[in-house]
This record gives structure tokens, C-alpha cells and sequence, in this order.
């Protein structure tokens, strides 16, 4: 979570989404819940919610030849920094994973910029 020149950023790093505009946030039974997000962005590869997608493990085949396939969830990695361009400040957070090979493979990213005047942007 970030706060910085009048805004609240928020990244989910289980689902994959990254919240803007909340109004506060809580733990509860461990869990870290958001309260009134004003946007929610789900992180996306073109027309695809990456969080949605599931990683196909095999497992090893057991005495009859038989192997076990699990779903998993994918690993989301945070991008937090702050970054100075002719002295002025701008806070970046935001979230990273990595596609399975059957989609693509590819790093798929998206981060929120906070800019000092107050603007937001989304690369």
C-alpha cells in the first residue's frame, strides 16, 4: 500500500489487481481487507485477467503409469520505488508474474505512478 501526494494505491498480489482510491484498509483474522476501493484494476495480457489464469503442474506418474496434474496459482511479485527526474519525486507501485509456457511465457507487469502535482498514471 502507498499513500503519497493524495492518493491511495493498493496491490493484491494474490489475485493480481492493484486498487486506487480506497478509503481505508484492516486486518482482519490475518487477511488485509480493503474498505470502499474507488477502482479496481485487474491486471491483464490484452483481453486476458492474468490473475484468473492457472499454471498446469505434472506431477510424477505413480506404479500405474498415471500422472497427477494440479492447478496453480500464478506468483505475483510487487514493484515498489520511487523515482527522481529532475528532482521531483514520483512513487511507482504495482505487480509483476510470469505467464506459463502455454500462454506465452512472457513477464506480464502494470504500475501506478504518483506524480507530486497529483497526477496518476498507469503504464
Amino acid at each position: 500500500m502507498q499513500e503519497d501526494f493524495g492518493h491511495r494505491v493498493a496491490v493484491d498480489l494474490i489475485n493480481g489487481a492493484i486498487i486506487v482510491g480506497y478509503d481505508d484498509w484492516i486486518v482482519e483474522n490475518n487477511d488485509v481487507q480493503i474498505v470502499n476501493p474507488g477502482f479496481v484494476f485487474r491486471i491483464c495480457d490484452e483481453t486476458t485477467i492474468v490473475g484468473e489464469v492457472k499454471e498446469l503442474v505434472k506431477g510424477e506418474p505413480d506404479a500405474e503409469g498415471w500422472y497427477t496434474q494440479t492447478f496453480v496459482d500464478l506468483v505475483w511479485r510487487p514493484i515498489w520505488f520511487t523515482r527522481v527526474t529532475n528532482g521531483d519525486p514520483t512513487k511507482v507501485i504495482g505487480a509483476q508474474t510470469t505467464l506459463p509456457e502455454v500462454d506465452g511465457g512472457k513477464n506480464v507487469k502494470k504500475m501506478v505512478s504518483l506524480f507530486s502535482t497529483g497526477a496518476v498514471g498507469i503504464d
